[in-house]
């Protein structure tokens, strides 16, 4: 086979790696011409210029960028001139460890929030996932787990953090989150919430909701949340048409922050 053949061939099966080392390329050029003056008086963060947009235009974010939205109301977004580089490790922006090492070079902190790792049941794309957390998280500065788990379980996955750590729960505004009045009825009711990337996340409560009627428990279920995953909404419609379960569950479908209480209140079982 000639050379030519041969190079257009070994091109074609790697066009992926290649398209992606040149997009890490060029945006590795850009970082070098982006200067920044550190602050010396206060603490300025930056969320990343993707996840400081969302923040800033004040739409409704979901998932692990969710933790974010208090943050920003104390320390807004910065595009340029901050002293902290805060990342959240489920929405970690692309290429983030050019960016972490493009903020280390310029004396700039970097923050990581850790929060869930990858791993085989979830998907097949758990090393490469797994990679990235890992490189990001020996960048930084500080990690933040927002729990005792997370930090078991990126200590298991990623390694020991080499710099300061601590936990920090995820917080919860009692003024708005607190128990309300409960209806006393004999029915009880299920809710799972959430963004549902995951298949599992509803189909295990539906197959728990068929279990506990066909054991002659009263109860219902209440999906609230988007349903992420590919044909969902046609899947679940056929399933729940199939266990004759549409009466007895409830779809809300992506619910606001303001929502959340409201829903909440109504289910006896999350």
């Amino acid at each position: 086979m000639p050379d030519h053949f041969r190079l257009f061939f070994w091109f074609k099966k790697n066009v992926v790696v290649v398209i992606t080392w040149w997009r890490r390329y060029v945006y590795r050029e850009f970082l070098k011409s982006e200067k920044v003056e550190l602050p010396k008086d206060s603490i300025v963060l930056s969320y990343g210029s993707v996840l400081g947009e969302q923040l800033d235009s004040g739409i409704a974010l979901t998932g692990g960028r969710v933790k974010l939205t208090y943050l920003h109301q104390r320390y807004p977004h910065t595009k340029r001139n901050f002293n902290i580089l805060y990342l959240v490790s489920s929405a970690l922006p692309k290429h983030s460890i050019d960016i972490a090492h493009w903020a280390k070079a310029r004396g700039i902190k970097v923050v990581l929030n850790q929060d869930g790792v990858a791993y085989p049941a979830w998907t097949n794309d758990h090393q490469r996932i797994n990679s990235e957390l890992k490189s990001v998280l020996r960048l930084a500065d500080l990690v933040i787990y927002q729990s005792d788990f997370c930090k078991e379980a990126a200590n298991r996955f990623l390694g020991m953090a080499p710099a300061m750590q601590t936990v920090m729960n995820n917080c919860v505004d009692v003024a708005t989150f607190r128990q309300g009045e409960k209806v006393i009825s004999s029915e009880i009711t299920l809710l799972v919430a959430g963004s549902h990337y995951q298949r599992e996340r509803v189909t295990i409560p539906l197959h728990a909701l068929r279990a506990l009627r066909d054991e002659g428990v009263r109860v219902r279920l209440i999906i609230a949340g988007p349903l992420r995953w590919p044909g969902a909404g046609e899947e679940i419609r056929q399933f729940l048409q199939e266990q004759e379960l549409s009466q007895f569950v409830e779809m809300c479908g992506t619910f606001s922050y303001h929502d959340a209480p409201s829903i909440y209140a109504q289910a006896d079982i999350l």
